[in-house]
């Protein structure tokens, strides 16, 4: 990257044109989304402060001396030297800390746009407004009495609006924060590779890690939001995922135990579906989506991949076996037409379906064998869970430099911000399977 061009275009306050960053600010005035230009990318994981150093005509003294400046030590040791730091002086390090703090912002956005989000396979994505959970107003309606054919001069029946709404959990703060030393920089012989760009690629990994993670654990039931007409609090009231009827608005059943090795399970997981109502209105039927999503082993994939070529065939209902050949026959299968998806949950940290959860009541969920965790299946409609957030994907500030960061030839500090949480919205579209029971 041309440095003079990053030192004209950052000095005029176009820090994101600089590094290639587009941004979409909302009307709140948050930056809701943001994107590189991947032909950029390369250049971006080439750069490094260094070469910023030198191209713009500085030396490890003259940085050294800035910081010792910054200090009393540092001031006896620039008077011995002889040393004088001018305004003029000043300009250069000014410019390489901006565009040092710039690459650092630019790096990190594109690592993570690199990395890819498991959540946007399933969620949707909403702005909030404050930290806190809030009301999100759902369509009902009822109609008093039971519609019939009305007698001459009767009164024709109201249709009126339902008290539905959804309660959203809080936001929740996940900040990872690095530095990069004088000596670290000065340890970059060549130019070629940097502290800075490792902490980049570190940080954006960590931060979209956990935020894959906690997407995996509400999808797979291993925690708990759902909360709908909480008068109190948003408070979850119901488990993602049901074997038996619950009370009130939620009586909905989306989930059984049985491994997916007949078409007959897949059926039933249809109809299980289908049963389930609107939670105010009873005359609205609910429409899902014909997607079967399986979640499985790196070892199981070759397993499952026969069962998915198997089930396309339409097999006849019988027990869906990986090592005899498709037998193709007449079937009343319900799902004709249906997509499927395979995902390798491993990528997204293996832990999530091992380890213990919490129903919305707080008691615990065992955690899940390893065996089991490999027969995840589900079948649902598309993003019925939520990404709520209160700021953009990811937020990166350079700090500055004071006190004891400069007595430790801190050259440079920053951080990465995401404030957000994930929130089941529907759960009546998904259906659960192979997963014991959280009742």
């Amino acid at each position: 990257m041309k440095v003079k061009e990053l030192k004209k275009a950052i000095e005029s306050g176009r820090m994101n044109d600089a590094f290639g960053i587009q941004e979409t600010v909302g009307d709140d005035g948050l930056v809701k989304s943001f994107h590189i230009d991947p032909q950029i990318i390369p250049d971006l994981q080439q750069t490094t402060p260094r070469k910023f150093m030198r191209d713009l005509g500085l030396y490890e003294s003259e940085i050294g001396a800035h910081l010792c400046d910054q200090s009393n030590v540092g001031r006896t040791m620039i008077q011995e030297t002889g040393g004088a730091v001018t305004a003029s002086s000043m300009s250069p390090i000014n410019a390489f800390t901006a565009m040092t703090a710039g690459l650092f912002g630019a790096q990190v956005k594109a690592e993570w746009q690199l990395l890819q989000p498991i959540y946007s396979k399933f969620c949707h994505e909403t702005t909030a407004t404050v930290m806190g959970g809030h009301k999100i107003p759902l369509a009902a309606a009822v109609v008093k009495p039971a519609n019939k054919p009305l007698a001459e001069g009767e009164k024709a029946p109201m249709i009126g609006a339902a008290p539905f709404w959804l309660w959203t959990q809080k936001m929740e703060v996940r900040q990872h924060g690095i530095q990069m030393t004088l000596e670290s920089m000065l340890a970059d012989v060549n130019g070629t590779t940097s502290e800075l760009q490792n902490n980049a690629k570190t940080l954006a990994y960590e931060l979209q890690y956990q935020q894959n993670k906690r997407a995996l654990q509400l999808k797979m039931g291993r925690t708990n939001t759902y909360c709908v007409n909480n008068d109190t609090n948003n408070e979850p009231n119901a488990n993602t995922y049901q074997t038996t009827v619950g009370t009130g608005i939620m009586n909905y059943v989306n989930a059984g135990t049985s491994d997916l090795t007949t078409l007959d399970v897949l059926n039933a997981a249809y109809y299980t579906l289908a049963a389930n109502k609107h939670p105010i209105n009873p005359h609205w039927r609910l429409g899902f989506d014909k997607t079967l999503q399986l979640w499985v082993h790196p070892k199981k994939v070759m397993n499952v991949m026969k069962l998915v070529r198997q089930i396309q065939a339409m097999t006849s209902s019988i027990a869906l076996s990986t090592t005899t050949e498709i037998n193709i026959s007449s079937n009343p299968l319900v799902l004709a037409g249906y997509n499927i998806e395979v995902e390798d949950y491993t990528y997204y940290g293996e832990d999530v379906l091992t380890a213990a959860g919490t129903n919305y009541d707080g008691s615990a969920i065992d955690a899940m064998e390893t065996s089991d965790a490999e027969k995840c299946w589900f079948f649902n409609v598309n993003r019925q869970f939520m990404r709520h957030e209160i700021m953009q994907a990811l937020q990166t500030r350079s700090l500055p430099l004071t006190g004891d960061d400069l007595l430790h030839r801190i050259v440079f500090k920053a951080d990465g911000l995401l404030i957000d949480n994930f929130v089941m919205e529907e759960p009546r579209y998904c259906y659960f399977g192979a997963y014991p029971s959280e009742e």
